[in-house]
């Protein structure tokens, strides 16, 4: 059986064929609406299956959260994951995972880079001078700050690492903007 991969599928783009307890069968239709030939199977939201992922993944972040805690670290400081969205707010299937902005690794960088341009400064105003700050020198604090934040990732084809990091946030100021966002709020970083 052929098996072909399709990035985002839109609900009008799927014709209800089968339906029972625990799932649902649709084909695929193309743009005009002819069939394609292509089935999509999906598991309803109570098959075993579905409720065995849901229940793996919450206790994954309690696991987390344990584990935290027998090590001294606060809830905080953990990592929150989010999907990518693109810009209309589709899904992508991208999964990026952020510190808090008040975890410590995050704090002190912030607070290097800071303390370094204000060295900067002082010893150019002992000298009678000014520093030029470019938009450029921000827009790279900026592009930092959030790389800092990035611990992992999940459906990126290169491996995670810090200038991996780097490099995601100096090219895609989308992924920039949402990172900020899910490492800026506290929700994310605390237990319900």
């Amino acid at each position: 059986m052929k098996q072909e991969q399709i990035d985002v599928i839109s609900l009008d783009d799927l014709n209800l064929v089968s339906a029972s307890e625990n799932s649902f069968e649709f084909e695929y239709l193309r743009g005009d609406g002819r069939p394609t030939g292509v089935f999509i199977s999906v598991l309803g939201s109570q098959a075993p299956k579905v409720q065995e992922w849901i229940r793996k993944n919450l206790n994954r972040r309690r696991t987390q959260e344990a584990i935290a805690a027998k090590r001294g670290k606060e809830v905080e400081r953990l990592a929150f994951e989010f999907e990518y969205l693109r810009g209309d707010g589709r899904p992508t299937g991208v999964f990026i995972s952020v510190l808090g902005s008040q975890a410590p690794k995050v704090q002190e960088w912030i607070r290097k880079n800071l303390n370094r341009r204000r060295t900067q400064e002082a010893i150019a105003a002992k000298r009678g001078k000014e520093v030029e700050r470019l938009v450029e020198d921000d827009e790279e604090f900026g592009i930092g700050a959030a790389a800092i934040r990035v611990v992992g990732w999940r459906n990126i084809k290169e491996p995670f690492s810090p200038e991996a990091a780097l490099k995601l946030c100096r090219n895609n100021s989308e992924i920039r903007e949402q990172i900020f966002e899910a490492s800026n709020n506290l929700a994310n970083f605390t237990q319900s």
